[in-house]
């Protein structure tokens, strides 16, 4: 029919039929293609249609490029950041991220538990002498060893009830769970006698131990003898111990002629050493002032006492 169509135009064939040029059965064959034509045409146009809407559909389902529509979430992408976006959400992710204020290693150590016994090795300055209640009659030792040769000379842990440096550290580190404090300071002692005995000095040992000599070193032993005993004593420490803590000896008020080697020369070379090799160096040197000596201008009084537990403090971060 679309052939015949195409040739005569629909009056034509309607004319033709009419006038019988056209047989009848090519004109049914004709009618019944066309049809089949139309049929097939609707049913490509439904499938198209159909395409198209499950496109739209699938398009309109799809999220963007973040991972969520944009209109189901307030979280921003990226994108759509602005300048002062960027700067206001990078400020609240530091702010959060700020750490608080951090404690020094040593103080960590000793709230978990790693250091829970400290021994002091000095002298008269760590025994007490020239601060409050070292000549106090009434006043006795602990009863506790802090020395011993095996061979009968034997020497007892001064009293803590004095006022001195070495008492603070010990209501300090009491206050704080340390198990075990000893404070091994004996009058009129070197460095060198620690570096010749030190399994009668030392003991077993503790986690923490705080050398503090070179005072009376300074009247009667070299610079090279003085660094050599130094090195040998503080590893036999360091041996014994997870961390050792050495004092500078106190700028003294003695004499230049009566010493060997300044006190303060002898604290530079301890400082060198602990340099070196590890240890936790405390400076004394500046803090412990004229005004803070006993008559003798060989021992600090009370004050000058506390100012070397002042320096502890601040060295190993210390707080009440």
């Amino acid at each position: 029919m679309g052939e015949l169509t195409q040739l005569f135009g629909f009056k034509g064939v309607r004319s033709c039929l009419i006038a019988g040029r056209v047989p009848f059965g090519v004109f049914i064959h004709a009618i019944i293609g066309a049809g089949i034509a139309v049929i097939l045409a609707l049913g490509g146009c439904a499938a198209d249609n159909g395409k198209a809407a499950g496109e739209s559909r699938a398009s309109e389902a799809t999220p963007s490029a973040g991972g969520l529509d944009d209109d189901a979430s307030d979280t921003p992408s990226e994108g759509d950041l602005s300048l002062d976006d960027d700067v206001q959400y990078g400020a609240a992710q530091s702010e959060a991220a700020q750490p608080e204020e951090s404690q020094s290693e040593f103080m960590r150590n000793v709230e978990s538990g790693a250091y829970r016994s400290i021994r002091l090795v000095g002298d008269s300055i760590t025994a007490g002498y020239g601060a409050d209640g070292f000549e106090d009659p009434d006043v006795l030792g602990t009863g506790a060893i802090i020395y011993d040769d095996g061979m009968g000379e034997v020497h007892h842990e001064p009293s803590v009830s004095i006022n001195s440096w070495a008492n603070a550290f010990r209501r300090w580190a009491d206050s704080h769970g340390v198990e075990s404090f000893l404070n091994a300071g004996i009058s009129g002692w070197f460095m060198t006698q620690l570096a010749e005995n030190p399994d009668a000095w030392l003991g077993e040992g503790a986690d923490v131990i705080v050398v503090a000599l070179g005072t009376n070193d300074a009247g009667y032993v070299g610079p090279d003898e003085f660094r050599e005993a130094s090195v040998r004593a503080l590893e036999a420490a360091q041996q014994r111990s997870k961390l050792v803590v050495v004092l500078s000896p106190v700028a003294d008020l003695r004499p230049q002629e009566w010493l060997v080697e300044p006190a303060t020369e002898l604290g530079e070379m301890l400082s060198q050493i602990c340099s070196e090799r590890g240890y936790v160096f405390v400076d004394t040197r500046d803090e412990v002032l004229p005004s803070m000596f006993c008559d003798d201008g060989l021992h600090p009084s009370t004050e000058g006492s506390l100012a070397i537990w002042e320096c502890v403090k601040a060295r190993l971060g210390l707080v009440d």
